[in-house]
């Protein structure tokens, strides 16, 4: 189970306990699962990478836009924001 807050995302096990935690700065929006990676948005603009099972992050890549992105969806290999205003599909 993933748990994002204002400042850390969670990693919880079946029985509720903590396996991890990485402090984060705050998302814009909803994040997205793409097998064992995590994928979330920031409010700087970049869009952040963990490792699902440690916690550990594997990138913060800057969008060219430098606006946050909206929420994130993954589908065939593909990761699609969306926000009120932009649609952006990323391979």
């Amino acid at each position: 189970i993933l748990l994002v807050g204002k400042s850390d995302v969670r990693g919880i096990d079946l029985d509720g306990n903590l396996r991890w935690s990485t402090p984060i700065p705050p998302a814009s929006a909803q994040g997205a699962r793409m097998g064992s990676r995590f994928v979330l948005p920031l409010s700087t603009g970049e869009v952040l990478t963990l490792d699902v099972k440690t916690g550990a992050p594997l990138a913060r890549s800057p969008l060219s836009s430098g606006a946050a992105a909206g929420n994130l969806v993954s589908a065939g290999g593909t990761l699609v924001a969306q926000s009120g205003t932009d649609f952006r599909a990323f391979r």
